[in-house]
């Protein structure tokens, strides 16, 4: 069992309670940030890969499109 807490030791703590939660706040914040700039990348990145794709065969990506828009019909009528 823990030992019981003086008084000054609780104040202590209740004192340092709010920067403690600052600074995990903060943490989490900033590994949130990175998270999403390492998404918005990675996004940019295969937009500009399929950007090329469809530069370098605009036939081919307008049957893919055509194809998937025909099964995605089929698969949502009743």
């Amino acid at each position: 069992m823990e030992e019981a807490t003086s008084p000054e030791e609780l104040s202590k703590k209740a004192e340092e309670a709010p920067t403690e939660v600052k600074e995990t706040a903060s943490a989490a914040v900033h590994q949130a940030r990175s998270t999403v700039q390492a998404a918005w990348q990675e996004t940019k990145n295969k937009i500009n890969v399929l950007e090329t794709y469809i530069r370098e065969h605009p036939t081919r990506a307008v049957l893919l499109a055509l194809g998937m828009g025909f099964i995605l019909a089929l698969l949502t009528r009743k």
